[in-house]
């Protein structure tokens, strides 16, 4: 039986991806039946990202590699090899031409998505980097690592504009809102912090549980975290819990209440 360690979804929500130390699985959301599988990492899958356009898939692996795919023939376009250690994050860029990845070896790398070049690393973590995010607008970079602090990076001269502190703890999640205006730091804590993004300033703190995702929803007016077995919904401009998703409840749950909560979900981030 292999381990779980990333999904996501697909933009036009027709596709979910799982990765872990089975490989990488495509499923048809409605249908939940498998897809396809793609095979090509020699060690555990730890992150996943679709392009925005939805046609293609990234992969970052404990082997040190991050892998490009292709999502509908499921054949591989591209490997990015530089990293010294396991790679724990990726992410795409908003226009799609360029990714980011982060690990172990304390780094974040930019890395052009067609010729698989790097074209830029940010080195200032003095721990694992553990997740990774791309502003809306490409300038600038988030990472969270295991020093317990998350740094906001100028994209153009590599430049650390920020590092933000608050968590005693690992930060395993970071988040741009749809606006850039703010950002979001989940943590081992057990907080995640919502943050203005200019001035640096902390605005709100969430108490969850250990964190372990963090995202805005697509209107910037909802923000889901992810943790300790359960899933939280939380209003964006106050502290209201609007829900809470729990996966040990939904196993006694039928079919049926399954698939309202699935739908209640789906809905409540619709524009993302």
């Amino acid at each position: 039986m292999g381990t779980l360690e990333a999904v996501a979804y697909s933009p036009d929500g027709d596709l979910i991806a799982t990765g872990g130390s089975l490989g990488v699985f495509l499923w048809n959301v409605e249908t939940g039946q498998l897809i396809r599988v793609l095979a090509g990492h020699s060690a555990k899958v730890s992150s996943l990202a679709f392009s925005p356009n939805g046609e293609e898939l990234l992969t970052g692996s404990y082997d040190g590699t991050a892998k490009l795919w292709n999502v509908e023939d499921g054949l591989e376009i591209q490997t990015y090899t530089d990293h010294s250690d396991a790679i724990l994050s990726v992410a795409f860029s908003a226009d799609g031409t360029w990714i980011l990845t982060g690990g172990k070896d304390k780094t974040a790398k930019q890395w052009d998505k067609e010729s698989g070049t790097i074209t830029r690393t940010f080195s200032d973590h003095s721990d694992w980097i553990y997740s990774v995010a791309i502003s809306p607008d490409g300038t600038q970079i988030l990472t969270g690592s295991r020093d317990n602090t998350t740094k906001l990076w100028n994209v153009e001269t590599g430049s650390v504009i920020r590092t933000f502190g608050g968590h005693s703890s690992s930060v395993r999640a970071v988040a741009f809102s749809p606006d850039g205006e703010t950002i979001l730091t989940g943590s081992s804590d057990t907080t995640t912090i919502l943050w203005n993004s200019t001035t640096g300033a902390q605005i709100r703190t969430y108490v969850s549980g250990s964190v372990e995702s963090a995202v805005f929803s697509g209107d910037g007016t909802k923000i889901l975290v992810g943790g300790s077995g359960n899933a939280r919904l939380w209003d964006a401009s106050s502290d209201t819990l609007l829900a809470t998703f729990n996966e040990n409840s939904a196993r006694v749950r039928s079919s049926h209440s399954r698939r309202m909560e699935q739908k209640r979900l789906r809905e409540a981030f619709r524009t993302m």
